[in-house]
């Protein structure tokens, strides 16, 4: 009896591919992405696999018992609030149109939930007679994390966690902060062994009987989740970055930084991976603090030769200048991530050094006659980076007035027109000038730290 197992539908999949067995043995097996040369081949049929292991058995689908699909789909798609009105026969003629597969009659369609399909997959492949089996990935139709008992010719599902309980969305999220794409979990998998166990996520708890996840909103968000795992990884970025999975350091640059630049990189790569040059705009608010501290372009362009020299002695700290500023630095790249602070990122995925040690929440703060902005020296003994970045009173402070700021700016019709907004830094400058108030904030923010 031949049996042909297909993965992959026009919308809602990736990696389509088709295997034929024939009692219980694999005659030929492929992915559509080997055909049509687009890696994952995301929402296609796999009409090209599919063909290939009907020429290598030399069949059609008339020779064909069962087609076997590895996913419910209309499951699948009421999970996420979408229709699925196709019969079994609809479903066989779209996966095999006439116009392309000569057969006579429609093999037996056999829908095998996804994660079952990953636990027999392994099971009966594996030479056990007898085995428990863990399936975790992102998500199946709705759980994320199986457990399964094989015994013989059968398999029985022990323990199911939900899709907010997913490790696999958890994977996804460090694939994304540390610069791969979707789906190449694989390659951060490969990359863990050589690595070093440094960060405890407490949102990861074990429990008696497995573990359990806490993100905060998901139980805000955990019925629409099922159908829009995004909001998982978008929760799972904000924490790594909240629990300093890779603390960047940020610095102005100024015409002082020319002597301090290398000290600075000295001192960022005892403490943290990743150090941010940026250069503030010529003209507009940066003038009201930094006065003659400001580069020309001239001047930029020299500290930038400069930091070319002094990159090669820090092999181990990522130090971002140039061009590499504006795409790390940039707004839309912390959007990317599904992190969506607002306008400002600073305190929420930064710090920033300067020369002496200081740590402030706010590239401009140092710059200010303000006091209580600072939120610490490295250099001071015991002082713990991480700690600070995770439970420093006055750094939550700063971040709930600055998204209390955005969320209100947002909805004023004077920002934009008239008032750029949602810079505590020039709130705290306006403090030190004569009328130092907004005139055009209806709001009248009180800034204390």
């Amino acid at each position: 009896m031949y049996i042909l197992g297909i993965n992959g539908w026009h919308t809602l999949s990736h990696n389509p591919s088709a295997c034929l067995v024939r009692n219980g043995k694999i005659l030929a097996m492929a992915e559509e992405e080997r055909f049509v040369r687009q890696k994952h081949a995301f929402g296609k049929i796999p009409i090209n696999a599919t063909g290939y292991c009907l020429s290598e058995a030399n069949i059609n689908l008339d020779n064909v018992s069962i087609i076997a699909i590895g996913w419910d789909y209309k499951k699948k798609y009421k999970l996420r609030g979408m229709e699925w009105d196709h019969t079994k026969n609809e479903v066989l003629d779209i996966l095999f149109p006439k116009t392309i597969f000569s057969y006579n009659k429609r093999p037996k369609l056999v829908i095998v939930p996804h994660h079952f399909a990953h636990a027999a997959s392994v099971f009966f492949t594996s030479g056990f007679k007898e085995a428990t089996i863990l399936v975790v990935d992102g998500k199946g139709e709705d759980s994320s994390t199986t457990i399964w008992y094989g015994n013989e010719r059968k398999i029985k599902l022990l323990k199911s966690f939900s899709i907010p309980n997913s490790l696999g969305y958890f994977y996804e999220s460090v694939n994304k902060y540390i610069g791969f794409d979707y789906l190449d979990s694989g390659k951060t998998m490969g990359l863990a062994p050589y690595g070093k166990s440094v960060f405890n996520f407490e949102n990861i708890k074990l429990t008696k009987d497995g573990y359990n996840i806490e993100l905060p909103r998901v139980s805000k968000y955990e019925k629409y989740q099922l159908h829009e795992p995004k909001l998982l990884v978008n929760l799972w970025n904000k924490e790594l970055y909240k629990g300093g999975a890779n603390l960047r350091i940020n610095t102005l640059i100024t015409r002082p930084l020319f002597k301090e630049a290398e000290g600075l990189c000295e001192l960022a790569s005892k403490y943290c991976t990743e150090i941010n040059f940026f250069n503030t705009r010529l003209i507009g608010r940066a003038r009201k603090y930094l006065f003659d501290k400001i580069l020309s372009f001239d001047e930029l362009a020299r500290f930038n030769n400069y930091m070319d020299t002094i990159t090669p002695k820090y092999p181990n700290l990522n130090i971002l200048y140039r061009e590499t500023v504006t795409t790390y630095n940039s707004i839309k790249e912390h959007n990317r991530l599904g992190l969506n602070w607002g306008r400002c990122p600073a305190g929420l995925t930064r710090f920033v050094l300067i020369s002496n040690g200081d740590l402030y929440g706010c590239g401009y703060f140092p710059y200010l006659n303000s006091e209580g902005l600072k939120l610490g020296n490295i250099k001071e003994e015991g002082y713990t980076i991480l700690n600070v970045w995770r439970y420093s009173s006055k750094l939550k402070s700063f971040r709930e007035l600055n998204k209390k700021r955005t969320l209100e700016c947002f909805k004023c019709p004077a920002y934009s027109a008239k008032c750029p907004g949602m810079c505590i830094a020039d709130e705290l400058n306006r403090k030190n000038l004569p009328g130092g108030i907004n005139p055009y904030c209806s709001k009248k923010f009180k800034i204390n730290f």
